[in-house]
């Protein structure tokens, strides 16, 4: 059986918004025509104090979370752009002095850009990912019913979580295309999608297959190299 895959998802907004950090630990399908399952382990959302404190707490996190085999690191980097997506690829300097391993040294890191479009694309280090589809896809896993929530989350953090799905889906024009549907105004989005692009990783690209998973691991290994050399 092919080991878990803990896919640590975080929602980045501008410090004035808040920021949204799930862990979903993910069960690979065990048999051919079944989908993987989905369980969020952890889930925060806060206002950190700056972009270089979020990546330390982010990098603390994943140290932490070494234990498991295998894990990746997905990145909404709609308003923030590359300058903060490449913190993630640094070294950082702790609150005590101590170096903190860039994420990406020890896994791959995939930065989301959430556009209006029909199509996802790849381009230049960034995956371009269509609102709409990364809500359909959060739609067919809970109707599937492949995500849950663990225990332990906070109970208005789990509240906050529902209330965001509720709100988060799509509809179809006359064209029979699919756009997404917002919730009201002043809706907050961060912890749906922080989990959303999760789940699209997973469903889409399949990155908890073990050949996808160590390309994606050595790609980002050969990239480290090229930034330090």
């Amino acid at each position: 059986m092919t080991d878990p895959l803990l896919i640590s998802c975080l929602d980045l907004g501008e410090l004035s918004d808040y920021t949204a950090h799930a862990l979903i630990h993910t069960t690979p399908p065990r048999k051919s025509g079944t989908g993987a399952l989905y369980t969020v382990v952890n889930l925060v959302r806060y206002r950190p104090s700056s972009y270089p404190a979020l990546v330390r707490d982010v990098t603390r996190i994943h140290r932490q979370v070494e234990l498991y085999d295998r894990s990746i690191l997905a990145l909404d980097a709609t308003g923030v752009g590359r300058p903060v997506v490449e913190m993630f690829h640094t070294d950082q300097v702790g609150t005590g002095g101590e170096i903190l391993r860039a994420v990406s040294s020890f896994c791959p890191v995939y930065p989301v850009s959430i556009t209006a479009g029909q199509k996802a694309r790849p381009d230049a280090g960034m995956l371009y990912v269509p609102k709409h589809e990364l809500a359909m896809t959060a739609q067919v896993v809970l109707q599937q019913q492949r995500l849950k929530f663990d225990a332990g989350i906070p109970a208005d953090v789990l509240t906050l979580a529902r209330k965001e799905f509720a709100g988060f889906k799509i509809k179809y024009t006359a064209k029979g295309s699919t756009t997404y549907e917002a919730g009201r105004t002043g809706d907050h989005d961060d912890i749906v999608l922080s989990i959303a692009i999760g789940l699209w990783l997973a469903e889409k690209l399949r990155v908890y297959e073990p050949h996808r998973y160590h390309r994606a691991l050595a790609l980002a290994g050969s990239q480290n190299q090229r930034r330090t050399a």
